[in-house]
Protein backbone atom coordinates (compact mmCIF):
# COMPACT_ATOMS: atom_id res chain seq x y z
CA UNK A 1 0.00 0.00 0.00
CA UNK A 2 3.18 2.25 0.47
CA UNK A 3 3.03 2.94 -3.37
CA UNK A 4 0.05 4.99 -3.44
CA UNK A 5 2.77 7.74 -1.38
CA UNK A 6 5.66 6.97 -4.02
CA UNK A 7 2.89 7.41 -6.75
CA UNK A 8 1.60 10.77 -5.07
CA UNK A 9 5.09 11.92 -4.44
CA UNK A 10 6.51 11.36 -8.02
CA UNK A 11 3.59 13.12 -8.57
CA UNK A 12 4.59 16.46 -6.88
CA UNK A 13 7.64 15.77 -8.53
CA UNK A 14 5.84 16.53 -12.05
CA UNK A 15 4.10 19.13 -10.93
CA UNK A 16 6.93 20.81 -9.22
CA UNK A 17 9.43 20.12 -12.15
CA UNK A 18 6.09 21.72 -14.89
CA UNK A 19 5.62 24.47 -12.50
CA UNK A 20 9.43 25.48 -12.61
CA UNK A 21 9.17 25.65 -16.40
CA UNK A 22 6.33 27.00 -16.90
CA UNK A 23 4.70 28.33 -13.71
CA UNK A 24 1.43 29.27 -15.93
CA UNK A 25 0.68 25.95 -15.78
CA UNK A 26 0.31 26.69 -11.93
CA UNK A 27 -2.15 28.94 -12.70
CA UNK A 28 -4.02 27.25 -15.67
CA UNK A 29 -4.23 24.48 -12.99
CA UNK A 30 -5.49 26.61 -10.18
CA UNK A 31 -8.49 28.14 -12.89
CA UNK A 32 -9.70 24.71 -13.67
CA UNK A 33 -10.44 24.07 -10.03
CA UNK A 34 -12.41 27.19 -9.40
CA UNK A 35 -15.01 26.10 -11.53
CA UNK A 36 -17.95 25.06 -9.37
CA UNK A 37 -17.72 20.81 -10.27
CA UNK A 38 -13.93 20.80 -10.28
CA UNK A 39 -14.11 22.73 -7.09
CA UNK A 40 -16.42 19.43 -5.44
CA UNK A 41 -14.40 17.12 -7.23
CA UNK A 42 -10.84 18.85 -5.51
CA UNK A 43 -12.61 18.21 -2.13
CA UNK A 44 -12.97 15.13 -3.01
CA UNK A 45 -9.69 14.45 -3.94
CA UNK A 46 -8.17 15.40 -1.00
CA UNK A 47 -10.52 13.16 1.36
CA UNK A 48 -9.92 10.05 -0.85
CA UNK A 49 -5.84 10.85 -0.49
CA UNK A 50 -5.81 11.53 3.05
CA UNK A 51 -7.76 8.22 3.46
CA UNK A 52 -5.38 6.24 1.30
CA UNK A 53 -2.38 8.16 3.01
CA UNK A 54 -3.94 6.59 6.34
CA UNK A 55 -4.11 3.03 4.76
CA UNK A 56 -0.61 3.35 3.97
CA UNK A 57 1.11 4.72 6.67
CA UNK A 58 2.22 1.67 8.71
CA UNK A 59 4.16 0.43 5.60
CA UNK A 60 5.96 3.24 5.65
CA UNK A 61 9.54 4.52 6.68
CA UNK A 62 7.71 7.31 8.71
CA UNK A 63 4.07 6.36 9.41
CA UNK A 64 3.72 8.73 11.82
CA UNK A 65 4.74 11.36 9.37
CA UNK A 66 2.23 10.18 6.93
CA UNK A 67 0.01 9.93 9.17
CA UNK A 68 -0.39 13.73 9.74
CA UNK A 69 -0.27 14.31 6.32
CA UNK A 70 -3.23 11.56 5.63
CA UNK A 71 -5.02 13.55 8.60
CA UNK A 72 -4.58 17.09 7.24
CA UNK A 73 -5.80 16.21 3.83
CA UNK A 74 -8.97 14.68 5.44
CA UNK A 75 -9.41 17.99 7.42
CA UNK A 76 -8.64 20.01 4.72
CA UNK A 77 -11.00 18.34 2.38
CA UNK A 78 -13.81 18.48 4.74
CA UNK A 79 -12.98 22.27 5.82
CA UNK A 80 -13.06 23.74 2.54
CA UNK A 81 -17.08 23.37 1.66
CA UNK A 82 -16.96 25.88 5.32
CA UNK A 83 -14.49 27.76 4.44
CA UNK A 84 -16.54 28.42 1.04
CA UNK A 85 -15.88 28.96 -2.22
CA UNK A 86 -15.81 32.88 -2.41
CA UNK A 87 -12.84 32.66 0.23
CA UNK A 88 -11.21 29.79 -1.94
CA UNK A 89 -11.41 31.65 -4.63
CA UNK A 90 -9.90 34.81 -3.28
CA UNK A 91 -7.12 32.49 -2.18
CA UNK A 92 -6.45 31.60 -5.71
CA UNK A 93 -6.67 34.71 -6.71
CA UNK A 94 -4.42 35.48 -4.22
CA UNK A 95 -1.36 33.07 -5.79
CA UNK A 96 -2.37 33.96 -9.46
CA UNK A 97 -1.37 37.34 -8.47
CA UNK A 98 1.69 36.20 -7.36
CA UNK A 99 4.97 36.63 -9.46
CA UNK A 100 6.99 33.66 -11.32
CA UNK A 101 9.68 33.83 -8.84
CA UNK A 102 7.25 33.12 -5.89
CA UNK A 103 5.56 30.12 -7.70
CA UNK A 104 8.59 28.64 -8.56
CA UNK A 105 10.16 28.71 -5.14
CA UNK A 106 7.06 26.96 -3.38
CA UNK A 107 7.35 24.73 -6.56
CA UNK A 108 11.16 23.70 -5.24
CA UNK A 109 9.39 23.29 -1.64
CA UNK A 110 6.24 21.06 -3.18
CA UNK A 111 8.91 19.08 -5.05
CA UNK A 112 11.07 18.64 -1.82
CA UNK A 113 8.26 17.59 -0.38
CA UNK A 114 7.25 15.29 -3.21
CA UNK A 115 10.58 13.70 -2.73
CA UNK A 116 10.40 13.12 0.84
CA UNK A 117 6.91 10.96 0.00
CA UNK A 118 8.50 8.81 -2.52
CA UNK A 119 11.65 8.44 0.72
CA UNK A 120 9.05 7.55 2.73
CA UNK A 121 7.07 4.65 0.19
CA UNK A 122 9.96 3.12 -0.61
Amino acid sequence: MSVVVVIFGLFMLGMAAAILVSPERLKKGLRIFLDEKEFWLATGIRIVVGVLFLMAASGTRAPSFITAVGILFIVAGVAIPFIGRARIERLANWWLDKPDGVLRTWAVAAGALGGVFVWCGL
